[in-house]
């Protein structure tokens, strides 16, 4: 068996985050990743386009928040087409995955067993991150979201094929490329420049916000207008309020992070404020989660608790670009 090693995700709310933290690990945990951490993770965007799946999002274009955009990975594109038959796939995984690459393809999970949300019952194409290989038993290890979490699973390799090559009609994703991805080595990402000015200016378009008619997007501070109209209009979007949870992490990781590495002077005030407003933030998602499934919780505790964590985030982000 080949095996290469994964992690538990940090940030997991949608899968170009959750493969990349499984590759890469905590950023606490490793000092290659958690500079290059520092100035990612910060901007918030929400899509409202028709074309795009509404919802919110890390900021993509001006960071490196995603899978596909890390500098510390290294990353090569094939063309589905290159591989006709299911041997001619394995020979392609057995061979990279030996050399520690991880292996991004977009499966249909209505083939996937595992999956009991989907399996013979629903189509849905998504992006499953292959990281093992079982010759003597003919599978596949994959992750993915599976009923409900982010998961790991083993799947026979006719099943993964026809997981792979029956795709229906509409899909987000690319479907005919495979992203092969493997994590630079120490020495090529402490050559990497650590932008501490990117951080700061970061925060300031963060606090500033913005909506822009042009591409119906969101940013910022600014997305928690619509979340609150989310809350108002009872129109919940869970997804929105795990990645309000996952920024305020990242803030209070990134605040610990600059201190320990001393790009800012340790302030226990700081620290404090940002973990709070993380507390808040799950405490947040998990109320959501429960009105839910009881539908009986007054939204009301909800709209108070989202605009506490709204202050207490433009005081504490004010007060560390004061400190940058």
């Amino acid at each position: 068996m080949i095996k290469n090693a994964t992690y538990k995700p940090i940030i997991k709310s949608y899968p170009e985050y959750a493969h990349l933290f499984s590759i890469l690990g905590n950023p606490q945990n490793d000092s290659d990743f958690s500079k290059w951490f520092c100035w990612n993770f910060i901007q918030l965007r929400y899509d409202s386009a028709k074309d795009v799946d509404e919802a919110l999002f890390f900021e993509k274009d001006v960071e490196e928040c995603n899978i596909y955009r890390c500098s510390l990975l290294d990353k090569m594109i094939f063309e589905k087409n290159m591989f006709k038959e299911n041997t001619d796939f394995q020979k392609m995984a057995t061979h990279y995955l030996k050399l520690g690459f991880y292996i991004i393809v977009v499966l249909d999970h209505f083939y996937i067993p595992f999956d009991r949300d989907y399996y013979q019952k629903n189509h849905r194409n998504h992006e499953c991150l292959i990281y093992g290989i079982d010759i003597e038993n003919n599978s596949y290890l994959i992750q993915d979201f599976f009923n409900g979490s982010y998961s790991s699973c083993e799947i026979s390799m006719s099943d993964f094929w026809k997981a792979y090559t029956n795709h229906y009609d509409y899909s987000i994703f690319d479907d005919e490329k495979i992203y092969l991805f493997k994590k630079k080595s120490s020495m090529e990402i402490s050559r990497l420049p650590f932008q501490k000015g990117k951080i700061k200016s970061q925060f300031q378009n963060y606090l500033i916000g913005e909506i822009s008619p042009i591409d119906d997007r969101t940013y910022g501070s600014c997305c928690y207008n619509i979340l609150f109209d989310s809350l108002k209009n009872k129109n919940i979007d869970f997804r929105d309020f795990s990645l309000l949870y996952e920024h305020a992490l990242a803030n209070a990781i990134r605040i610990r992070l600059l201190f320990e590495l001393d790009i800012l002077s340790s302030d226990e005030e700081l620290q404090k404020s940002f973990d709070e407003i993380c507390n808040q933030a799950l405490n947040l998602r998990n109320l959501l989660i429960k009105w839910k499934i009881t539908q009986r919780l007054s939204l009301e505790t909800a709209e108070k608790l989202l605009k506490k964590i709204q202050e207490n985030e433009i005081q504490t982000i004010s007060k560390f670009i004061v400190n940058m």
